[in-house]
């Protein structure tokens, strides 16, 4: 396939900061973790369930290679990719969608601007066409407005494998399959008029080099290294002791100061691993806790010694999820309603975008001042 400068997944990043690919030129690509190759799997799956008309549970056993790690489509990770599944069904069948096209690559600017698009439908009778995306972890990922969505949308009706699909009327769906975050998919509804708005928009933006830094800079190969990005943290967020304003400054920066920090780690541990020597820094082992050589050996030795069986094996009930998760493989029918409850938890901070509800604050803004004094 062919690698294009400006894709789906930086979509936002590039609006925002042409010059990321300037800046970016010459540092090495961080490998994808654990997590990110499980979505990548997860997404081979689904790709392959629409192309030849099966369900997940007929890919068991399915092997999966990226970077060199080998995974196994199982059991244990049916009940996601199932999950996405039916939140995509649901969707086809309420824009009652009468073609798919799985997987195109759509271009933009021909070498340049695109991607792969997941999945995307149509109906011809309602002039409607469907861009769907699978995200695979835990944070939500908004349909709203969606860079990426626009992006794909303006590519799709350029490219003349997918132009056929729209005119000036036709509605535009977006949707997110993100089923660790919500069985159903994320779905917002927009026009070619705003998709052409926001290509010219994009386009006029990858013509200059502007560097800015904003809640884009996350998993961009630069922003361990960006000055912009770094001056925008700190030079105008200092906390100050006498006025309340640089307390929500502060608060303002904290989401971004601390992606900057675990860029920074991801950054100086990928340089120290490829034989970088960093000052004030080294490579160490993670800790682990002891393990047993041969579980049942070992056992068998202290029952030998007289150690007490009682004292040497615990019996403990599997949690609640995991009961769940049992009773549903199983196929049994049984209600742990009155026996499972969610405690509540202590109260902690956290930004907005986050997806817990909040907890009602008494109104009284002068608390803040006061402890701000008596700290002077």
């Amino acid at each position: 396939m062919i690698h294009l400068t400006y894709g789906g997944s930086t979509a936002k990043r590039s609006k925002n900061c042409p010059g990321w690919v300037a800046a970016s030129e010459g540092i090495p690509r961080r490998p994808a973790g654990h997590a990110a190759r499980m979505g990548s799997l997860h997404h081979e799956v689904q790709e392959i369930c629409r192309k030849t008309g099966t369900v997940p549970a007929d890919h068991i056993g399915l092997v999966y290679t990226e970077d060199g790690e080998t995974l196994v489509f199982t059991e244990d990770e049916l009940e996601l990719s199932e999950t996405a599944y039916a939140a995509v069904d649901e969707m086809l069948d309420l824009y009652e969608m009468d073609d798919l096209v799985v997987e195109p690559f759509v271009q933009l600017v021909p070498g340049k601007v695109g991607g792969s698009v997941d999945l995307l439908g149509v109906n011809t009778a309602k002039n409607t066409v469907l861009i769907n995306d699978y995200k695979f972890g835990s944070h939500r990922v908004d349909a709203t407005g969606n860079d990426q969505h626009f992006l794909y949308a303006a590519a799709a009706i350029a490219d003349p494998q997918t132009s056929k699909y729209f005119d000036n009327d036709t509605k535009i769906v977006f949707a997110i399959t993100q089923p660790k975050a919500r069985r159903e998919a994320y779905m917002w509804e927009t026009d070619v008029g705003a998709v052409m708005a926001y290509k010219a928009q994009f386009l006029a933006a990858i013509e200059t080099d502007i560097v800015r830094s904003g809640e884009h800079c996350k998993f961009c190969p630069a922003e361990a290294f960006c000055q912009v990005r770094k001056q925008t943290i700190f030079a105008d967020n200092l906390l100050g002791k006498d006025l309340r304003e640089n307390l929500q400054q502060a608060a303002d920066m904290v989401e971004a100061a601390e992606a900057w920090v675990k860029a920074v780690h991801e950054e100086v541990f990928m340089q120290m691993s490829r034989g970088v020597p960093i000052a004030g820094w080294k490579l160490v082992e993670r800790d682990k806790h002891l393990a047993w050589v041969d579980k049942d050996a070992a056992a068998d030795y202290m029952i030998g010694k007289r150690l007490p069986k009682r004292d040497i094996f615990k019996t403990t009930i599997i949690t609640p999820t995991q009961a769940k998760k049992l009773i549903k493989q199983r196929g049994n029918k049984v209600d742990l309603t009155n026996h499972v409850v969610k405690p509540k938890g202590e109260s902690t901070s956290a930004p907005h975008s986050d997806p817990r509800p909040g907890i009602e604050l008494g109104e009284n803004p002068d608390n803040l001042t006061a402890l701000v004094s008596k700290s002077s």
